[in-house]
């Protein structure tokens, strides 16, 4: 029932035909340099939303992170969804490693559209802000990119969706789990 609906890491590429989601508009970005990410943002075609996509960039300065970002308009109120993929660090290239999710300029980048924004994905990044598991591990990248988003938020006004839920658990054998999908709202957004 959701109206608008977020997917990273769809694994999709030029040969593979967008999946069909009966009721949603579809917008895709697909990753170009290797296999893995690629993002699908779903808008609920149900008459009173409108919606377009609204390109956005962040390379080359970032040149690990995924966005697909849309407009939408909804009974005559404007606002901006941005879909964030940001790869593990040990998983991205090594001009990723280098040049890669800065938070400031990164997500400074899903805001220039206007004040009215929903920022949300798949960041990889760990801080006690939104997961508690960031207390008991040794910092690590993502953990040094948690706190950058804290910075940002701090400099941007942005407010956090999550409600310190896991969003991630390992399948690895351990039961690990964490919070590495995080949602912000900007301006007269409000996510519930």
């Amino acid at each position: 029932n959701a109206d608008i609906v977020l997917l990273q890491e769809t694994w999709l590429d030029e040969k593979r035909k967008t999946p069909y989601f009966n009721g949603y508009a579809a917008y895709r970005k697909d990753r170009r340099i290797r296999k893995g990410g690629g993002l699908i943002t779903l808008i609920k075609d149900n008459g009173y939303i409108n919606h377009r996509l609204a390109d956005a960039t962040v390379s080359p300065t970032d040149q690990s992170t995924e966005i697909l970002r849309v407009q939408i308009n909804i009974l005559g109120k404007y606002f901006h969804v941005t879909n964030l993929y940001s790869p593990p660090h040990l998983s991205r290239t090594p001009e990723g490693r280098a040049n890669g999710f800065n938070a400031i300029y990164t997500l400074g980048v899903c805001l220039n559209a206007g004040a009215d924004n929903i920022i949300a994905g798949d960041f990889n990044a760990h801080s006690n802000y939104w997961d508690d598991r960031a207390q008991e591990e040794e910092i690590e990248i993502g953990d040094r990119e948690g706190e950058d988003i804290e910075n940002w938020m701090a400099v941007s006004g942005a407010e956090l969706g999550n409600d310190g839920t896991n969003t991630y658990r390992s399948n690895q054998g351990n039961d690990a789990e964490s919070a590495l999908d995080l949602s912000f709202s900007t301006g007269n957004i409000r996510i519930r």
